[in-house]
Order: C-alpha cells, then structure tokens, then sequence
C-alpha cells in the first residue's frame, strides 16, 4: 500500500484482505480504530508497529501493540510478524 488511508479503504471493503498490519507508529489512532472494528466477530487484526524514534518508546505511542525499533533485522521482524500471525490463529481456534 502506498500508505495507511489505502491500507484502511481495502480493510473497509474486504474485512478478510488482510492477516497482520505492519506499519510506522506515525499512525497507531488509525490501526486502534480498525482492530476494534475488527475484532467482533473476527480475531484481533494484529498491528505490529516500527519506529526509529526513541521517543516514539518512551512516550508508550505503541501501547497495545507489538513494536520493533528501527533499525530492525530481518530476522527479528520475521520473528514479531511469524508471532503477531500465531497469536491470532491462537486467539481464532478458541473463538
């Protein structure tokens, strides 16, 4: 997606169009209104959100959901999105 206002019109038009969020915490009001719309009757929509901004941490923007601080490795945000994904197939087999 070209940015977050594209990512929130295919969610609004297909509910199921997306497993997981991954995007700059720039925009976390936006990702919390999705999850909540999201989240009845379907499983939590998981965000994990990235920042390379200290502040971004200390300020607890990202409160409720997952976040990895720029600079990130490959290996660890496939790790946060392998987990973030195995969270929700989690949370879906009880519901």
């Amino acid at each position: 997606m070209a940015n977050a206002g594209d990512a929130l019109a295919i969610l609004a038009r297909d509910e199921f169009s997306a497993d997981l969020v991954f995007s700059d915490v720039i925009m976390p009001h936006e990702w919390r209104r999705t999850r909540r719309r999201h989240s009845r009757p379907l499983p939590r929509l998981p965000v994990v959100l990235t920042s390379g901004y200290s502040t971004v941490l200390a300020e607890n923007a990202h409160s409720g959901f997952e976040l990895i601080q720029k600079p990130y490795s490959v290996e660890l945000l496939s790790r946060t999105l392998r987990k973030a994904i195995a969270e929700r197939q989690s949370v879906a087999s009880r519901v």
